[in-house]
């Protein structure tokens, strides 16, 4: 016999959880990109499948991919699920998921 409380999943309370999850989902959003911004990285790909992946916003596609892939970057800002990379040859756009955090040498 199920009782009638508050911990019970109504459709009442999955709608209030739903109204917070909206309420707070920017500023947690926003909290984990600022994590991100000033990060070193390094890519997992190599330079030529890089170059097929990322989107150039200043400097060559080629030597931008071989530059991180030969000396990394720094992660200048976050657009949801890309990374907005500087290199020394310019900045880039890459998805999360094709760099790591940098190795210490």
């Amino acid at each position: 016999m199920i009782q009638n409380s508050d911990d019970h999943l109504s459709l009442d309370n999955f709608k209030k959880w739903m109204r917070y999850q909206e309420k707070m989902q920017p500023t947690q959003k926003n909290e984990w990109h600022k994590s991100f911004v000033g990060l070193s990285i390094e890519s997992k790909l190599t330079a030529k499948r890089l170059s097929m992946k990322i989107k150039s916003e200043e400097g060559d596609v080629e030597e931008l991919s071989s530059d991180f892939v030969e000396h990394g970057g720094i992660v200048a800002d976050v657009d949801d699920r890309y990374f907005l990379v500087e290199v020394s040859k310019g900045t880039f756009y890459v998805h999360r998921c094709y760099v790591r955090k940098a190795r210490l040498t």
